[in-house]
Order: C-alpha cells, then structure tokens, then sequence
C-alpha cells in the first residue's frame, strides 16, 4: 500500500483492481511481480493463470475477450491466456486471448502476442515472433554482464532515490557502454 493510502486507509485504484481479479478467480503463482495490475482484463480474470516466477512490467495488457467479432455478428471470441514458470512480459506489450506462453519465455518490451510462444523462447514484434532461444540469449548477456559495469555501489532499493553524484556517475558509464544490476 502506498504511503497516502495507509496514511487515510483508502486503497488504490491499481489495488482496488488487483482484488477484484482474484476475487474473480485469477491465479498466479509464487514469486510473480506485476506492474501492470490496471492492464489486466478485469471482464473474465478466472481465465487467466500465470505460473512461479513471472514479472509483468509496466503498461502490459493481458486480454481475455476480443469484441471486434461483434461487428461480424458472431459474438465475443473469449479465450484463456496461460503463462508459464519463469517468464517476463516486456512494458507495454499486449498478449490477445488465447494465447499460451510456455515457461522461460522473453516477451520484449513493446510486442503483440497473436499466438502461442514455445517454452525457452524470446520472442519480440507485432505480432510476436521467436527472436532466439533463451539460452543463447542468456549466454549472450552472460558474456555482455562480464565486461560491462555492474551497478552494486547502491542496494536496488536506494537507486530509486539515488543522489546527484550516483545519477551522474550511472550516465557517465552508460554513455560509453551498457551496465547491469539488481533493481
């Protein structure tokens, strides 16, 4: 809960949303960090389920109906969304009903998921494509990790508030190169 919420014990909108999907039958795993609780289809939650160790980021959209078949005189296409263990769905990415992600799967930020995406996958694009496995783009951030800064001079928390001296370092090192850390 927010600082203001607790303050005048009044809940968000965001968590005001995001009881209302579990009451109306959402499932989620252990350990699923969401983002995006507002982008979840509130019309028919109970069709939606997401494995452990799932993070949805900002601005996603998961859609269980599509009303557009309404025009053509046959009704609402309702669909399950289903997405595996180990997955991330990218900020502003949009995954259509009946669509099912396997586990350890990279949704890229951005991307439309029309159809299903196979386990140990990154996909990315309008509509979502398979871009590599996700071993070999492991690998690859695994070798980039190595030789890049890791930003560990703050705990993840205290980056949110960093002071002047920490921002201005951070842009110094990410104009010449790429970085990782734990945020």
């Amino acid at each position: 809960m927010s600082f203001i919420s607790r303050v005048f014990h009044k809940k968000t909108a965001e968590e005001q949303h995001k009881e209302l999907l579990y009451s109306k039958g959402l499932i989620t795993g252990n350990n699923f960090n969401c983002y995006s609780w507002l982008g979840i289809d509130p019309s028919m939650p109970w069709l939606i389920t997401i494995g452990d160790d799932v993070t949805i980021s900002f601005d996603v959209h998961i859609i269980t109906h599509d009303a557009s078949t309404n025009k053509a005189g046959l009704g609402t296409k309702i669909g399950q969304v289903k997405i595996g263990n180990n997955c991330f769905i990218g900020a502003g990415s949009i995954i259509l009903c009946g669509v099912t992600i396997g586990d350890s799967v990279v949704v890229g930020a951005g991307s439309v998921v029309t159809h299903d995406i196979p386990s140990n996958t990154v996909a990315g694009g309008n509509p979502a494509k398979m871009i590599t496995s996700f071993e070999k783009w492991k690998e690859k951030n695994t070798c980039q990790r190595e030789t890049q800064h890791f930003f560990d001079e703050l705990p993840w928390q205290e980056w949110l508030n960093a002071d002047v001296e920490h921002r201005k370092k951070m842009v110094e090192i990410l104009e010449k190169t790429g970085g990782y850390g734990y945020f």
